[in-house]
């Protein structure tokens, strides 16, 4: 069996200036649920309302109030291939098509966090248009907001500190003027004995073995990558079998740029193991508050600047 991919995100919903709580968000989504509306200014202009909140539901999952719906996208029409053998001709029509492209979110208010399904097929639209869309829903209810991003500070660490990894990439450059910590500064002082200016590489556990940050190279440049000398990027294992990745941005001489690059433009992916959908439920709930439920996240829901 295989994997289901998530985009994990954090968030904020509100009507007014009130934070919805679990109850209030289903209730705001309830209310607009099958109603169609336009996604974006130029779908404003020209009167065409095909995205849909659907099956909104607030559900109790592993000890958890999460809720739950769909966001639909209804494309109107799709393009059909046919082929003339006789004169080895292939033919391309349009026709009108009624059917709604959607995906699936699960959030849980009393975290600020939420999980979006990740698939893209002729029935899935993928998470980053599921967001969007989401966000238009709640520019269309009086008063609502709603606001997405991916990573803040901490969240890279607390990640990779779950891991058993099984890939960890990494480019970082030499320090100017403060090293972030003890392990940055060995690192930065080996780097400039040899005249390095920037070092990246790539590491992988022996086979069968596995590797988690330490004191050596992936805590140094780690280190690094979170003082904003650097980027980092990873795959690996949570214990309950889960796949979790965030892929390397671009590098930076710029530190203002790599912190941007590593908070605001890299989402944390999740693949969790298929299955009825209580259980890949249950499955993705468990990696939510394992990445975001820890002791330090009383500023969970404190936007990033």
């Amino acid at each position: 069996m295989g994997k289901v991919p998530y985009l994990f995100c954090r968030y904020t919903a509100h009507i007014d200036d009130e934070l919805l709580d679990a109850s209030g968000l289903t209730q705001a989504l309830t209310e607009i649920q099958g109603t169609y509306f336009a996604h974006g200014a130029k779908a404003e202009r020209e009167g065409r309302k095909d995205v849909v909140v659907m099956r909104p539901r607030q559900v109790e999952i592993a000890g958890e109030t999460a809720v739950t719906w769909a966001i639909g996208h209804v494309p109107g029409q799709r393009t059909v291939t046919n082929y003339d053998a006789a004169n080895q001709e292939i033919q391309q029509r349009i026709e009108a098509d009624d059917n709604i492209v959607h995906t699936h979110i699960l959030a849980l208010p009393r975290l600020g966090v939420m999980a979006i399904n990740d698939r893209v097929s002729a029935m899935h639209m993928g998470a980053r248009s599921a967001l969007s869309r989401t966000r238009s829903a709640f520019r269309h209810m009086a008063g609502g907001s709603f606001t997405f991003w991916f990573l803040q500070p901490g969240d890279v660490s607390n990640v990779l500190d779950q891991l058993s990894l099984k890939e960890y990439s990494f480019t970082v450059r030499r320090i100017n003027p403060t090293p972030p910590g003890a392990l940055s500064a060995a690192l930065d002082a080996s780097m400039e004995a040899e005249g390095i200016g920037v070092y990246r590489g790539v590491s992988k556990p022996m086979p069968g073995g596995e590797m988690h940050r330490d004191e050596g190279v992936i805590g140094q440049t780690a280190e690094l990558a979170e003082g904003g000398y650097g980027v980092v990027g990873f795959k690996g294992e949570t214990d309950a079998g889960s796949v979790a990745q965030i892929r390397k941005p671009p590098f930076s001489m710029e530190k203002s740029e790599n912190i941007k690059q590593m908070e605001k433009e890299q989402p944390l992916r999740v693949f969790v193991e298929d299955g009825e959908d209580d259980e890949v439920m249950a499955s993705v709930v468990a990696e939510l508050v394992r990445f975001y439920g820890g002791d330090d996240a009383s500023d969970i829901l404190e936007e990033p600047a």
